[in-house]
């Protein structure tokens, strides 16, 4: 009833700054079941990046709670602060569903090649990640998913989004946690969580802590570790390869960009990796494809470098203001 009141509809953008929680979560899924996307903002972020973002996306509405708000910069957008809010008004009217070619979310790349563009990524988008990884992945209702990466940075969009649409249970798991190697290994141990996606430089330091704790990587629940957001080191695993310890958690290898919506190739890794000196992202999955082309767009024989093109069921709309 709030966002509706405050114009929110299908292909709004509603900018969220939240820390990891339910609170998030519901607001994700409320401005998702409306047909608007959501915004993610980091309040981590230096505040100029931030006011760059809010400036060049001109949401709707900023929802946040007075925790978080008290860190932004100034700006003309209206906010609905969570924590301020009275009893709720029941909708007059049925909120329109959005279709799959609604926008999902717009999420900001870093800018490292200039400044950060606004990757406008559809419902089919995000429904294409799972459907292609289905088979690979096995998800069910019976996991539990460690969500460990802040909103702004896609990994999120498979943590959260991928315990939702399969029915399963979310673990947001606080910022001092995940700073915390032993600290995240007793969470996962805990909670039992069946579903990780690490950077592999995060895991390496989670295999430190895993070997000084009482309760071992077999004595978990851990089935799948996804690896995403930076070159891996296959050598750096030692003791995770299937045969090494029994029974382990199958360990998958992504590739992924904003721009492709999270993931764009997977790889399932086997002892033949553990000696790989290269980085093996392996291939596209579902319907995504890879393309090695030269500088005319052509494609490269064999052997020959070239630049990657993603393309299929997850190349997002667009940038947004440069459509078409």
């Amino acid at each position: 009833a709030r966002l509706k009141a405050a114009g929110v509809q299908q292909e709004t953008i509603v900018a969220v700054a939240l820390p990891r929680g339910a609170d998030l979560a519901t607001a994700l899924l409320a401005i998702s079941q409306t047909g608007a996307a959501y915004l993610p903002i980091d309040a981590n972020h230096s505040s100029q990046r931030t006011s760059f973002m809010l400036t060049d996306a001109a949401p709707r509405l900023l929802i946040t709670d007075s925790a978080t708000a008290s860190g932004l910069p100034e700006s003309t957008i209206p906010r609905l602060v969570l924590d301020q809010l009275g009893a709720a008004a029941t909708p007059d009217q049925p909120v329109e569903r959005p279709g799959q070619e609604n926008l999902a979310y717009v999420m900001y790349t870093s800018g490292s090649t200039g400044k950060p563009k606004a990757v406008a990524v559809t419902h089919r988008n995000v429904v294409a990640l799972f459907a292609g990884l289905k088979q690979e992945c096995q998800f069910t209702a019976s996991d539990v998913w460690a969500w460990c990466h802040s909103p702004a940075f896609d990994v999120s969009v498979w943590e959260m989004w991928g315990a939702l649409l399969h029915g399963a249970r979310v673990v947001a798991v606080p910022q001092t946690t995940v700073r915390s190697p032993r600290a995240l290994w007793e969470l996962i141990i805990r909670e039992r969580v069946t579903v990780l996606s690490q950077t592999p430089s995060a895991f390496y330091e989670l295999m430190r802590a895993e070997r000084e704790s009482s309760c071992t990587a077999v004595e978990s629940a851990l089935r799948l570790v996804v690896f995403a957001g930076e070159p891996l080191r296959t050598s750096g695993l030692p003791g995770w390869y299937p045969g090494d310890r029994t029974p382990l958690p199958t360990l998958i290898n992504m590739y992924g960009t904003t721009e492709g919506t999270v993931h764009t190739t997977c790889r399932k890794l086997s002892n033949a990796d553990a000696t790989c000196a290269a980085s093996v992202i392996g291939g596209p999955f579902g319907n995504e494809r890879l393309y090695v082309l030269d500088a005319g767009l052509r494609v490269v024989p064999v052997g020959v470098a070239g630049e990657l093109y993603v393309a299929g069921a997850g190349l997002a709309r667009g940038y947004r203001g440069q459509f078409g």
